[in-house]
């Protein structure tokens, strides 16, 4: 009865919303709700702004870190923080006359005629989500951006919005992703010198958050108290470091105490006003299992390795859309410590034994790279900008 009362609530607060948001005058103003605070498409994002007309709001989880900091030395006067999910960010979201989005503000129902909303997303799925996956929700958006013509159906499916409204196009993102950022191994306090390569694991977390009918989040399986011990002298002897950086689900995980591992959590990203993204782009290798993180990855051509000890266990509760996922996958997935530790190894003296299958992988699920990304995003979000910077 008690859930039941509170679907009936969301539906109440939603419709009331949609009404106001058709009702309510827009103004000149960009909107931008981009989640973690830290995610990569808010740096392009708001370089593309410095020349806009109007007012821009960004909406954080935390207004007063290094983020919020940056915005503001961005943007200046023009800007506003507000903090996500407050009736200031609520009422902004009204206000604006064009939305960049990875997020729903709120559960919308209906669009507003005066308002434009993009949908950036926050990956191309591997594993269904939305209507492909049993649920009912749909994230709204006059346009949403897929990778490339395999995903466009998928997304525009799994996110009830029009086929015709689903474009190929990267997300600013992958623009951010495909810059050096030399600079982030002092902002996150890394010799980077002590170190011949550097490794990104980020792991995605396993089963259901509770508000979409699971029972909770637990943290993906990572190594046997033997395979961290033989982890840590592999890379010491390679000379290596290993970043660790977990979902923002798995903010309690337990530490990986490991020499050599060096975990990257929100906190210490945020506080260092760094994005994973940044990293991955000094990164000499990432492993994974079925995080997106992958496909943007591919776009850097370096080797991936794909450990998923728990693969079968996984999509027996969550199926996936790239499936049989060995057949997709830029390496075979791995599943012995062993076959991890070797092929870390392997990476580690210069190897590289799937470069061919990760080209082939990239050419079917992602599009060529392009410049320009947060710029286009603007524009197809009816941004104004005064005729001497067109």
């Amino acid at each position: 009865m008690h859930h039941r009362l509170q679907h009936v609530a969301r539906v109440v607060g939603r419709r009331a919303l949609d009404r106001l948001n058709a009702a309510v005058p827009k103004r000149e103003q960009l909107l931008l709700n981009l989640y973690p605070d830290t995610d990569a498409s808010l740096p392009p994002l708001l370089e593309a702004c410095r020349d806009v007309e109007g007012r821009v709001v960004v909406l954080l989880t935390h207004p007063a870190n290094a983020v919020a900091t940056r915005v503001r030395e961005v943007l200046g006067a023009r800007v506003r923080v507000y903090r996500r999910g407050s009736f200031g960010a609520v009422w902004q979201y009204l206000r604006s006359r064009s939305v960049v989005l990875t997020h729903p503000v709120y559960d919308s129902a209906r669009l507003a005629r005066r308002q434009t909303v993009v949908n950036v997303w926050h990956g191309m799925p591997i594993k269904a989500i939305g209507r492909l996956d049993g649920r009912q929700d749909v994230v709204l958006a006059d346009w949403t951006l897929a990778s490339s013509g395999f995903y466009r159906p998928l997304l525009a499916e799994a996110l009830g919005v029009p086929p015709e409204s689903v474009v190929v196009l990267h997300s600013p993102r992958i623009e951010h992703l495909c810059q050096g950022h030399a600079d982030v191994w002092e902002r996150v306090a890394v010799d980077r010198s002590a170190y011949d390569r550097v490794f990104v694991w980020m792991p995605t977390f396993r089963g259901r958050e509770p508000e979409r009918g699971g029972g909770g989040v637990s943290s993906a399986p990572l190594l046997s108290p033997d395979g961290a011990a033989r982890l840590g002298e592999l890379l010491a002897r390679r000379r290596c470091l290993l970043v660790l950086r977990r979902h923002p689900y798995e903010a309690r995980a337990v530490p990986l105490s490991v020499p050599g591992v060096l975990e990257l959590t929100d906190t210490v990203l945020e506080a260092a006003g760094v994005g994973i993204y940044e990293v991955l782009a000094e990164a000499d290798a990432l492993v994974t299992d079925v995080s997106s993180v992958w496909l943007d990855f591919l776009l850097l051509d370096r080797p991936i390795v794909i450990w998923f000890p728990d693969l079968d266990a996984y999509t027996a509760d969550r199926p996936l859309l790239l499936d049989p996922y060995e057949t997709w996958t830029p390496g075979p997935p791995l599943a012995d410590e062993d076959d991890l530790l070797a092929a870390l190894d392997a990476v580690a003296t210069g190897e590289d034994p799937f470069r061919l299958r990760r080209r082939q992988v990239r050419e079917l699920l992602m599009s060529a790279r392009s410049g320009g990304l947060a710029t286009r995003v603007l524009a197809f979000a009816g941004v104004r900008r005064p005729p001497s910077a067109s």
